[in-house]
């Protein structure tokens, strides 16, 4: 992965704005990094993927064992 030093653009809070992407900016600070981007390989993007589905899959779970459980379901009312 690399990360590529760019120029942020101008009208970027409009453009988040635009696409319903609202929270942009945090205590008058951005919140949303404009300046730089990320280049990943096919590989990484694969891989990235391959480990998110796998979370996605464990969380899933996780939530499947909780609504079988009176005990735990009782934790989260």
């Amino acid at each position: 992965m690399e990360r590529v030093s760019i120029t942020e653009r101008p009208d970027w809070r409009e453009k988040a704005h635009e696409y319903g992407f609202n929270f942009h900016t945090m205590y008058g600070e951005p919140y949303w990094c404009e300046d730089a981007y990320y280049k990943l390989t096919l590989a990484q993007v694969e891989k990235l993927e391959e480990v998110t589905a796998e979370l996605h899959q464990m969380c899933l779970k996780v939530v499947e064992k909780v609504i079988a459980s009176d005990e735990l379901m009782t934790k989260f009312r």
